[in-house]
């Protein structure tokens, strides 16, 4: 809604102004308030279960936890400068190499994290992991970015758009409906078959 001026207010084009920044800010901050205050609800009920599992101190576990987000970092920033390289010199467009190579890239820590929190049945990590990102991304990320300087939406075709609504209500129904707090194997190869048409759709 906030990035189509060119359809809703008829400008010349579509930009994710300085109050479409604050707007998504302002959103991230009540999705964060609800988050802790839906979190806290649950916290004593947790408690037992995190003292059971606890093996490591404080901050033994505060160091691992930055040491490994640094070395994600790097990682991430590694894959996509060279990733992004090889594109080019094959001649792929910007709006392709963001929606596929950087990406994918920048996801690669969440990933990971996914996986590893799955085979260790921590499914509440593992979804909330994704889901929350998305989240961050969109209200903090580019309602940050759009306060510093107003973003250039021109190249963001309908299909990203649609892609983006259809995978997060996909998520919805088979959370909610279908597998009714379960997320099947055969949801997620739905999932990635979604993902293989939109790439395929970039790259024609």
């Amino acid at each position: 809604f906030l990035s189509k001026d060119t359809t809703i207010f008829k400008k010349e084009i579509d930009i994710l102004s300085r109050l479409d920044g604050i707007i998504l800010l302002a959103l991230f901050v009540l999705f964060m308030l609800y988050s802790f205050t839906f979190g806290s609800k649950g916290k004593q009920e947790q408690s037992e279960k995190i003292q059971e599992n606890k093996s490591y101190s404080l901050l033994f576990s505060s160091v691992i936890i930055i040491a490994s987000l640094l070395a994600l970092i790097w990682g991430g920033d590694f894959m996509v400068d060279n990733a992004t390289l090889i594109a080019k010199n094959l001649g792929i467009s910007d709006i392709v190499i963001a929606s596929t190579i950087v990406a994918i890239g920048t996801s690669a820590p969440e990933l990971a994290t996914t996986i590893i929190a799955a085979t260790k049945q921590n499914t509440g990590i593992a979804l909330g992991n994704v889901v929350g990102s998305n989240i961050i991304n969109i209200f903090l990320i580019l309602g940050g970015s759009a306060v510093i300087t107003p973003l250039n939406l021109s190249n963001i075709t309908p299909i990203n758009y649609i892609i983006l609504i259809v995978s997060a209500l996909l998520l919805y129904v088979f959370a909610k409906f279908i597998g009714k707090g379960n997320f099947s194997r055969i949801e997620g190869i739905i999932l990635l078959i979604v993902y293989a048409i939109y790439i395929y759709t970039l790259l024609l």
